[in-house]
Parts: C-alpha cells; structure tokens; sequence
C-alpha cells in the first residue's frame, strides 16, 4: 500500500472522471482537446486529471436556470 501525504493532488485518468461526471470518456477527451480542462500529460498516452481542476471547471461551467 502507497502511502500519499494528504497534500498531494488527486489525480484520476479520463474514465475515473467520466465516471465521476456520469458522462462518456469521449465528452472528457473533447473537452481537454479544446483547451477547457486542464489536463496533464505524462508521456505519449497517459493523460490525467487534478481533483481539484475538474472541481474547478464545474464551477466554473455551472448551469444556473432563470425564472421566466
């Protein structure tokens, strides 16, 4: 068992944050193409993603409906 010091980032590859958003991998991949999810690569294919970031960009992309 890894121990991991309780200040280092979580880091979750694109199905942990599919899974974690209810959508498909393919929505998470579109939306690092396009530059609105930070993500970090490490290598060729090994991509993941900061708890912290996708906490982030939900904010920061939420929905807030208006009374008509």
């Amino acid at each position: 068992m890894l121990h991991r010091p309780e200040a280092a980032p979580v880091l979750l590859d694109r199905k942990e944050v599919a899974a974690l958003l209810g959508c498909h991998p393919e929505t998470i991949k579109r939306a690092e193409q396009a530059g609105k999810l930070p993500a970090h690569r490490f290598g060729h294919r090994m991509i993941r993603y900061r708890r912290e970031d996708i906490d982030r960009w939900l904010e920061a992309n939420r929905y807030v409906a208006t009374a008509s």
